[in-house]
């Protein structure tokens, strides 16, 4: 049933992407099949983000996590003509080569700044130019082993009100399993916990793609 629900979604719901939105969707399933990567993607959690995206008017934002730049399209179709996407990848290969394609049939291209390095590094980095002044939304993706150390840095960039999404909030089940061992799970089990709690932010979780974490910061 559940499939059969999914395929509903999609057939109802994603009909309006735009042949690069589905052409890099396409790309990033089929590495994910072929390779075995522990990423992915989810249309109809690209699609969300995106309709939030609209919905409060982000303008600036910065993305953790740009691997075949799937999110980082979204984001820079859905931002204003005027906005901008920070996106920091840790590694430049091809997977990025041909999102950089994708970005210019989208004709959104110079929206987005793509930094590569060590997000704390490149953070810093940005941080004394200026880039990071007035940050509606932080997506948080990608290698969680750090997703506390980016969430309190999303805390101290973004805005008031402004958004913090996390993704794979799920780790594919695992964090429901108290006796999983695994790095992974066990950081974003207890990283759950932790925002749960959190008296700065609202927090709402919603279980679509591999979970999905949004957070607005308090006033």
């Amino acid at each position: 049933m559940e499939d059969k629900i999914k395929k509903y979604v999609c057939e109802n719901s994603l009909h309006r992407m735009t042949n690069p939105q589905r052409q890099l969707i396409d790309r990033t399933l089929f590495i994910r099949e072929s390779h075995m990567e522990k990423r992915t993607c989810f249309p109809e959690q690209v699609q969300l983000i995106s309709f939030l995206v609209k919905l409060t008017g982000v303008r600036r934002c910065v993305e953790i996590g740009c691997w075949t730049g799937v999110n980082t399209l979204m984001l820079g179709m859905a931002t204003p003509h005027d906005g901008h996407v920070i996106a920091i990848e840790e590694y430049e290969g091809k997977h990025l080569d041909e999102a950089k394609e994708k970005w210019k049939e989208a004709g959104i291209e110079s929206k987005i700044t793509v930094c590569i390095g060590d997000v704390t590094t490149v953070l810093d980095k940005a941080g004394t130019t200026g880039e990071l002044d007035r940050i509606d939304m932080m997506l948080i993706d990608g290698d969680h082993k750090h997703v506390e150390h980016h969430f309190e840095r999303a805390i101290r960039i973004v805005k008031p009100r402004g958004l913090i999404i996390i993704t794979r909030s799920f780790w594919n089940g695992k964090v429901l399993d108290e006796h999983c061992n695994e790095e992974e799970p066990k950081i974003i089990r207890g990283f759950n916990k932790r925002v749960r709690d959190d008296k700065r932010v609202e927090v709402c979780m919603l279980s679509i793609g591999d979970g999905l974490m949004l957070c607005m910061k308090r006033d």
